[in-house]
């Protein structure tokens, strides 16, 4: 059975990077890569901590670098399951998407309700969020089905971000942006 504090590890790591994911850092996820466990996961995967002109500034830096970075890649499809699928399978995508969703939810938050694209890398990376805080909290009868929809769900829906971060790194300019891709792929693929 895995560890219980390593799944909820896992799940915290999924949702701050859901979060960032979803839109540009404010003062509480920034405050999250200043001291703490999550800082320290993102500084071990590779990740650059902001430094702090002022608040204000970095926010809106980090706001503008979001757009150029998330929302407007020059030749690079939107950061979605189905634009970046290669073998052209939307509906599949969507199909087996739909069929986790009922089996995990729909994860909370008014971000995540702004989200309309259920297979936005954001939302996928919070679904996994929660499949692993239930795998934290399930007792021994339940943690070998949670183990299997946590590999299922990965290799269906998580496994395109890897090569997705690959080519965003080579395309942005942003540090931050280059480190949240690089953080990414790098928990992916451990």
């Amino acid at each position: 059975m895995p560890d219980p504090t390593a799944l909820q590890t896992e799940a915290d790591i999924y949702g701050f990077l859901a979060r960032l994911w979803i839109a540009a850092p404010d003062e509480a996820a920034l405050g999250q890569l200043q001291t703490g466990k999550l800082h320290e996961a993102w500084t071990q995967l590779g990740g650059p901590v902001p430094k702090f002109d002022s608040e204000s500034q970095t926010l809106d830096k980090l706001t503008g670098e979001y757009r150029e970075s998330l929302l407007t890649l020059e030749d690079q499809p939107p950061p979605h399951q189905s634009a970046t699928n290669d073998n052209g399978l939307e509906d599949d995508c969507f199909e087996s998407l739909n069929q986790f969703v009922d089996i995990i939810g729909q994860p909370n938050g008014s971000l995540f309700e702004q989200q309309k694209d259920r297979d936005h890398a954001g939302v996928l990376l919070a679904l996994m969020q929660r499949v692993c805080a239930y795998g934290a909290q399930c007792d021994a009868d339940d943690a070998e089905a949670v183990a299997e929809l946590r590999s299922q769900f990965f290799d269906a829906h998580l496994v395109w971000l890897i090569d997705y971060c690959e080519v965003a790194m080579t395309r942005t300019e942003s540090s931050f942006y280059n480190g949240l891709f690089k953080v990414t792929a790098n928990f992916l693929s451990r």
